[in-house]
């Protein structure tokens, strides 16, 4: 496990996958399981805080496919809200 600022736990090394769904579902089910900030805000600020620190090192593909778990991460937020009314 790695933690960033206290704030969200996840498995190590997830923001280097390719695939954005595993990016959005690690990260989700982290922030949920998190007491003090179990919110979508959470979750994207953890990728906007990986994609700022990389900067320049991080190739086109692998920011697209971060862009991409951050739609992911909406959609199962949603779902969620949707599932709780």
């Amino acid at each position: 496990m790695i933690t960033y600022n206290n704030v969200v736990d996840f498995e190590g090394r997830i923001l280097t996958s390719h695939n954005p769904k595993d990016i959005a579902q690690s990260i989700c089910d982290s922030t949920i399981n998190n007491k003090k900030n179990p919110h979508l805000q959470a979750a994207m600020s953890t990728i906007n805080f990986y994609i700022n620190r990389a900067g320049r090192n991080l190739s086109t593909e692998q920011k697209h496919v971060l862009v991409e778990a951050k739609e992911e991460l909406r959609t199962i937020f949603k779902q969620q809200r949707n599932q709780n009314r």
